[in-house]
């Protein structure tokens, strides 16, 4: 077999093992072995390199970097595991750590809250040490691996570490003040009453996870993408996560896709979430059939992220529930529900995205190393993360709790830059296709020559392609949050 079929082949083979994997530990199953691409990496990309497509070489070593990464991971995530179910004292009786997580997103109100918050910071100090410790270790090695690569970056790997980072700021300066005057006109003054005002159950009657799927198929009947979402997309078992996104697994691109929601529902919070993942799932599946597995599996798949932030803003905006026969006051506030959703979110992704920067001036010392940029001078890494989640919920949190939001997810970078995309695009696609741009099937034209690029774009590209501005993305915040 030619390296570039080689190539080809363990990258394919090591994704889907990733999908299989994580599907049968969802469904109580043995997962199988993932199954890593060859050692010698490094030198089958070398010998690939000159049979690649455009795009190809760079892409193909940011999945192995990636694949360096997870294989670091491979043990912690075992014992990160046992401490997710070791159980705690909570009252009068015992819980898993993972259920006392799963229970912040429920949002109960008063004392209840307030104890579930105490018993989850307690039950997380095992944990938070192992979790760090290995993220430092795995982004380590995938900055040996790229080093010894000496591939330049990939078509969707974004600006530099300064850009994204200037980019965060800007975010939170630009959406401080409504988030504080949000939380001040609902007295909202600790995490525990913020978490129940994200969750409000009293709304849940309007979205209920019997009926989502169908929803959002109808929401997706102008572009013909309902077919795509029945054909290639299906629910199935709850993922083991205490986190309320659901996750996609892609077994094979275009043609089997699987979505694994939370063991529990989160009302207006969930519905967003999974309006995320399903714009994304869309997205993915529309890839040029010819694309090979480094661009079809888009190492970071910003373009994609960004149409599942383009899709979750639809609940954000009050005709979209009046469409369903909701009455105008219940629809004004859904869509503000949604509205504060997003807020809130978008800034832990602001955050998760100043966290990458940070940096431990020795391994003793608490905190994130992380591969994609210099060190920064010595700070109180645990004061400065506990600072900046703060800020970006408006209340009080540990330190514990606080990294648990932004050292865990990997993606909080691509995310926050889709995210940042998404806005800024909605502003372009409604210059282009009128307010109810996303009813308008002459925008498909303009989404699917951007999905079946996979790989090849990146968000800003496709913003810039647009004519879109990360000056349109805070416009259409404020115009979105300051409602």
């Amino acid at each position: 077999m030619e390296a570039r079929d080689q190539l080809r082949a363990q990258i394919e083979r090591w994704r889907r093992s990733e999908a299989e994997a994580a599907l049968a530990i969802a469904r109580g199953e043995e997962p199988p072995e993932l199954a890593f691409p060859s050692r010698d990496s490094v030198g089958l990309l070398a010998e690939a390199a000159p049979d690649l497509e455009p795009g190809e070489h760079e892409a193909s070593a940011a999945h192995l970097a990636r694949a360096e990464a997870e294989r670091a991971l491979d043990g912690p995530r075992e014992a990160l595991e046992g401490e997710l179910s070791r159980r705690h004292v909570f009252g009068r009786e015992t819980r898993s750590w993972r259920a006392l997580l799963a229970g912040l997103w429920q949002g109960e109100p008063g004392e209840r809250g307030q104890a579930t918050l105490q018993a989850s910071e307690e039950a997380a100090e095992r944990a938070d040490s192992l979790w760090r410790d290995a993220r430092r270790a795995s982004d380590r090695r995938a900055q040996r691996w790229l080093v010894e690569a000496g591939v330049g970056s990939h078509a969707d790997a974004g600006p530099d570490a300064e850009a994204r980072r200037a980019s965060a700021v800007r975010w939170l300066d630009a959406t401080d003040d409504v988030l504080r005057g949000i939380l001040d006109d609902r007295g909202l003054q600790d995490a525990a009453a913020l978490l129940a005002a994200l969750r409000r159950p009293e709304l849940d009657a309007f979205v209920s996870p019997k009926t989502r799927w169908r929803r959002f198929g109808e929401a997706l009947v102008p572009f013909g993408y309902e077919a795509v979402l029945d054909r290639v997309v299906r629910v199935d078992a709850p993922h083991r996560s205490p986190f309320p996104t659901p996750r996609l697994v892609v077994r094979t691109v275009g043609r089997d896709a699987k979505l694994l929601p939370p063991r529990l529902d989160h009302g207006v919070l969930g519905e967003v979430l999974a309006m995320e993942v399903a714009g994304r799932a869309v997205a993915l599946s529309l890839g040029s059939p010819g694309l090979p597995p480094a661009l079809a599996r888009p190492a970071v798949a910003t373009v994609a992220r960004g149409y599942g932030q383009l899709f979750a803003q639809l609940p954000c905006e009050p005709a979209t529930w009046r469409a369903r026969a909701i009455e105008p006051r219940h629809a004004d506030t859904l869509a503000r529900q949604a509205a504060l959703v997003t807020l809130v979110l978008s800034r832990v992704l602001a955050v998760g995205t100043l966290v990458r920067g940070l940096h431990d001036a020795a391994p003793a010392s608490s905190g994130l190393l992380l591969a994609d940029v210099a060190p920064t001078p010595t700070v109180d890494v645990d004061e400065r993360v506990t600072e900046l989640v703060e800020r970006a919920l408006g209340v009080p949190i540990s330190t514990r709790l606080a990294r648990a939001l932004v050292w865990s997810p990997a993606s909080s970078g691509a995310r926050f830059r889709a995210l940042v995309g998404a806005f800024a695009t909605w502003g372009a696609l409604r210059d282009r296709y009128d307010e109810d741009w996303y009813r308008n099937p002459r925008a498909e034209q303009t989404l699917r020559a951007a999905f079946e690029r996979g790989g090849r774009l990146s968000i800003e590209a496709w913003c810039a392609e647009l004519g879109a501005t990360e000056e349109n993305a805070l416009a259409r915040a404020h115009e979105l949050f300051a409602r």
